[in-house]
């Protein structure tokens, strides 16, 4: 998959681990060890990616700001008491709840 996104010239990448949110979820059916996010970071660094966060915790919007910034895709990332991005402001202004599948 990493080869195909690079053929089509993606340059960022994002690699986590799914940790269900609570006992209501999908269980997780196994862990990935440290060693195998770190082998998938030193493949994406030797195949070109400007970016990659590869880790258990990593989500697709980890630090997006500033991997986009770094990339040179988008304006250096707001610091201080800024305002939240669109991302978060959407992300917050979701329903919470069992039915909505979002629990915090």
């Amino acid at each position: 998959v990493m080869r195909d996104m690079r053929a089509h010239d993606i340059d960022m990448l994002t690699i986590g681990q799914y940790l269900a949110p609570s006992g209501a979820h999908l269980p997780v059916r196994r862990y990935v060890h440290p060693d195998t996010f770190r082998m998938f970071e030193a493949e994406a660094a030797k195949m070109g990616f400007s970016h990659a966060a590869v880790g258990a915790l990593v989500r697709s919007s980890y630090h997006a700001d500033r991997q986009a910034h770094a990339a040179g895709v988008a304006a250096p990332p707001a610091t201080g008491g800024a305002a939240p991005s669109a991302t978060a402001a959407a992300d917050a202004a979701r329903p919470c709840g069992p039915s909505s599948g979002r629990t915090s």
